[in-house]
């Protein structure tokens, strides 16, 4: 598969008919990334927006007209322009977190002068359109390093939520600092949107293909709020990273490959966290399978998305694995909504839910097993008790006989739904 959409953690290996389905209304993209074979980034429910990171350059310089920039003593107070490419007047050495918030949103690209020496943070998260910024070639302050937006002396790298589905540029970063390139190994913050990620970056111990150095995430701050963790977070590794801005929180998620993991989510309301792995601690294997796992996301309406899928339908190691659990055509698949967070506390308001049938195309699967069996009996495996199985599917003769046998053995853990 290519770059998928939205939580690719939940729905990975799935046909590409089944990928559709279930990304079905979610059209906003997230991007995933793999570095040195591990898994970075990205996804099938989690409908993420990821930052583009700014290119830089020298430029040839036709402003928009002055009257369209409210300075003061060098400070870009205010844009106020409908311009889509826009030229900062040579006179502005700071960019506040209130210099593009009263013009167009629809700012393409953004070209700094070479007296550009301070950037708020937050100066770009309101351009929802913006692709890059160009900072002259003679500024002191910011440069170009591995297709970041930095500062000259390595410490700070700004990233902006961008909805395209090409954003790599933070991973293939992390990936080159990591396995020992060129990249700055300096850096202490990566700023996207409203968050600030504090970066460790440490030498490791190589042995064989083991990256030459590791890179963390030790904290979080986003609205006025951090999140220390106890255990510094590794961007690249085994885990899926999704780090993105939506129109009412910043969103920091981390998954396995089994969509289990945690997930921070920072507001004006409040900090939030939602951690898979506590639901299913301890939980026996059948249990374990129907916990429902969230995955969060941007929706067009620039509420906080989320779906919930119980975990047996989330990654899969090959096609036609719902058959290995499904007991009937009208059990629970999967459930999307927005979260509320105006209260204080997540509310998860659905908005749609579906069946199995609804999600797979139970009947053309069941008929794909057989005919595959048919041509490969080698690959059944029996059972003592005479069942016959293919990647622990159940091969019967009819798909009824199919979700008989599931409900069997799965017992008082076969839900039709949560």
């Amino acid at each position: 598969m290519t770059e998928k959409q939205l939580m690719e953690a939940l729905t990975s290996a799935v046909s590409e008919d089944h990928v559709s389905k279930t990304l079905e209304g979610m059209k906003k993209a997230s991007t995933r990334r793999k570095a040195r074979g591990a898994a970075l980034a990205a996804a099938a429910c989690l409908c993420l927006v990821v930052g583009t990171f700014f290119t830089v350059s020298h430029f040839t310089r036709e402003s928009a007209p002055e009257s369209d920039f409210v300075i003061e003593d060098g400070v870009l107070l205010a844009y106020n322009g409908n311009d889509t490419d826009v030229v900062v007047p040579e006179e502005v050495h700071t960019i506040t977190r209130t210099s593009f918030t009263s013009g167009s949103t629809d700012i393409r690209t953004i070209s700094l002068g070479r007296n550009v020496s301070e950037i708020d943070k937050a100066a770009f998260v309101n351009l929802s359109s913006l692709e890059k910024i160009k900072v002259d070639s003679e500024n002191e302050t910011y440069v170009s390093d591995g297709g970041f937006l930095g500062k000259r002396d390595g410490t700070v790298y700004f990233g902006f939520i961008h909805t395209g589905e090409e954003a790599h540029a933070l991973f293939d970063f992390i990936s080159e600092v990591q396995t020992g390139g060129e990249a700055n190994r300096d850096m202490k913050e990566i700023i996207i949107g409203n968050g600030t990620l504090a970066i460790s970056v440490e030498a490791n111990p190589r042995e064989g293909d083991d990256p030459a150095f590791i890179v963390t995430v030790t904290s979080v701050s986003a609205y006025g709020r951090t999140k220390v963790f106890d255990e510094p977070r590794t961007l690249v590794g085994n885990f899926l990273t999704y780090i993105y801005q939506t129109d009412e929180a910043f969103v920091m998620a981390q998954t396995n490959s089994e969509g289990l993991g945690a997930i921070n989510i920072f507001a004006e309301s409040g900090e939030y966290e939602i951690m898979s792995y506590e639901k299913t601690a301890g939980l026996p294997e059948e249990e374990r399978k129907d916990v429902l796992l969230t995955g969060i996301c941007d929706r067009d309406d620039g509420k906080l998305g989320y779906i919930k899928i119980p975990q047996k339908y989330t990654n899969h190691q090959y096609y036609y694995s719902e058959l290995t659990y499904v007991v009937s055509r009208s059990e629970f698949a999967k459930e999307e909504g927005y979260i509320d967070l105006s209260g204080g506390e997540m509310v998860f308001v659905p908005t749609k839910t579906y069946t199995v049938s609804e999600l797979f195309d139970l009947d053309a699967d069941f008929a794909a097993v057989l005919e595959y069996v048919a041509d490969h009996p080698d690959d059944i495996y029996v059972t003592k008790n005479g069942v016959r199985l293919f990647n622990n599917i159940p091969v019967t003769d009819t798909l009824d006989e199919l979700f008989a046998y599931n409900a069997e053995r799965y017992g008082e853990y076969s839900h039709t739904r949560p």
